[in-house]
């Protein structure tokens, strides 16, 4: 059995095992809005929806967007600070692709050198398409109050946005679509190495079997077009060599 069925066929037992994300949608955009107590431990977020399941790859993207800490004041009320630019970049923004699911998108430990405050966060899509988040390894420290000095924070709120696109087997241009714009892409990329678009089985080449994973993809009226298959792309690229170095030969003898 060839990579591409083998793939074709998990997602479809993953639908039949799990009904819910036989519904999913795509793309998905899950906004995140968790609270962290000081007596936490753990914290978990699950998505309200999933990603489609049977696609060929799927591109992500994420921020958290906001984090804030919360003290309470001696005397009763309470001041929150924003504390958001004390995280590197670098570990609150990413995004990238992945052909398989689980994935984790996401596994950092954030830290607030200025208030000691540190939690490891991390962002996975399951086996179901749905999201999860979760917060763990806390340690909610202490930030300087204005007239009250050092203050521990009792809470921490943590904001972000995660969304995922996913393109269908075939659909070499990523534009939603598998018609003859994505042939020409295979045909481009034809034993291109490193990781090109028309990789549609996972292998790291553009090979005839990815020209198989289009043509079977691709809709019925493209079936009628008169398209070369991979064998005679080969031999016509064989016969333009052949005839350019007969040609070559011809001009020396001359």
């Amino acid at each position: 059995m060839s990579c591409y069925a083998v793939i074709r066929r998990s997602a479809t037992l993953l639908t039949i095992l799990f009904p819910l994300a036989a519904h999913a949608a795509n793309p998905v955009s899950w906004p995140i809005a968790v609270q962290i107590n000081r007596a936490d431990t753990l914290v978990v977020w699950n998505s309200p929806t999933a990603i489609d399941l049977g696609q060929m790859v799927w591109e992500y993207d994420y921020e958290i967007t906001k984090v804030t800490g919360t003290v309470s004041l001696p005397f009763g009320g309470s001041v929150t600070q924003d504390i958001t630019g004390d995280i590197d970049p670098a570990d609150r923004i990413g995004s990238g692709e992945t052909r398989t699911l689980p994935t984790v998108l996401l596994d950092e430990s954030l830290a607030d050198a200025g208030s000691g405050t540190t939690a490891t966060v991390r962002v996975e899509v399951l086996p179901t398409g749905f999201g999860k988040l979760t917060v763990t390894n806390i340690m909610l420290g202490s930030v300087t109050v204005p007239i009250f000095g050092s203050r521990p924070i009792q809470r921490i709120n943590l904001e972000a946005t995660v969304g995922l696109t996913g393109f269908a087997f075939g659909d070499y241009t990523r534009d939603g679509l598998v018609n003859a714009a994505d042939y020409s892409a295979w045909q481009t990329q034809f034993t291109t190495p490193a990781v090109p678009l028309a990789d549609g089985d996972g292998d790291a080449l553009v090979t005839a079997a990815d020209y198989t994973i289009w043509r079977d993809a691709a809709p019925v009226v493209l079936a009628a077009v008169s398209i070369p298959e991979p064998t005679a792309i080969a031999l016509l690229l064989v016969a333009s060599c052949s005839a350019a170095l007969r040609c070559s030969s011809a001009m020396r003898g001359g």
